[in-house]
């Protein structure tokens, strides 16, 4: 199984370039989301307990 997944990725960075600003944009929005569904969730105004 693990060896499949090796060459897949090995296809994947053959055909596309890493871009590390890319990688880090992604990673910072993904951060952003999560942290924007926590704030809602701590102040939900509707959750009163």
């Amino acid at each position: 199984m693990s060896s499949g997944f090796v060459t897949f990725k090995k296809f994947q960075t053959r055909r596309y370039q890493y871009n590390p600003d890319a990688d880090a944009t992604l990673y910072a929005s993904r951060l952003l989301r999560a942290a924007s569904i926590l704030e809602f969730l701590l102040t939900d105004p509707d959750n009163k307990s």
